[in-house]
């Protein structure tokens, strides 16, 4: 299978951009296996814009009463949409809605950032855990004390305490349960000796 797009503004709205696209798919034993492998250049949505971005979904196996098991790897570069700037971004993901693993990296406006994430969709509701979370600045090292636990529902997002440490003695401690719709709830941070200009 092959497909492509090159006036992306017959399909969005507003949207600039080529993406081209390749796959396959087998179904054999009452299973259904499938790849796709996705490529875009100067995409532009809205005010956002993504430089570069390829992308290979695999699905590695899918039946009656089987949950779907998928393995994603995502890659972009040049991402930029308002203040935020992405030189580069990588995204691994792997397992299945019940049972899932995914890890990233970025570098967002000069920072770098990696983290992993793990959980599951149940009962409309997403149930996981920040695990890791790590980054770096002109200031130096940061880094995530411990899991932090996150629910989040149409309706709701709850976030255990997440604590971040630095190598210059900072810390950052914060907590939320929150309600989507209407806005509501609660947010709590505290903080010890961080230096506010990593803020600019």
């Amino acid at each position: 299978l092959n497909a492509q797009v090159t006036d992306l503004s017959k399909l969005i709205h507003g949207a600039q951009g080529r993406i081209s696209a390749s796959g396959w798919l087998r179904y054999r034993e009452d299973r259904l296996t499938a790849a796709v492998n996705a490529e875009s250049k100067e995409l532009w949505v809205q005010e956002a814009r993504v430089g570069d971005l390829r992308a290979d979904l695999h699905l590695k196996e899918y039946g009656a009463n089987i949950s779907p098991v998928l393995s994603l790897e995502a890659r972009a570069g040049s991402v930029k949409a308002g203040p935020v700037d992405v030189s580069a971004v990588r995204i691994q993901a792997d397992g299945s809605p019940t049972s899932h693993r995914t890890q990233f990296a970025a570098v967002v406006n000069h920072v770098q950032v990696q983290g992993e994430v793990s959980g599951a969709y149940r009962d409309r509701s997403w149930k996981g855990s920040l695990e890791k979370l790590d980054g770096r600045d002109a200031r130096g090292p940061w880094n995530l004390q411990g899991p932090a636990r996150v629910i989040l529902s149409a309706d709701r997002l709850q976030v255990s305490p997440l604590v971040i440490r630095s190598g210059q003695g900072e810390r950052l401690q914060a907590q939320a349960d929150l309600i989507l719709d209407p806005v509501g709830g609660s947010l709590q941070a505290e903080w010890q000796k961080v230096d506010l200009a990593r803020a600019t």
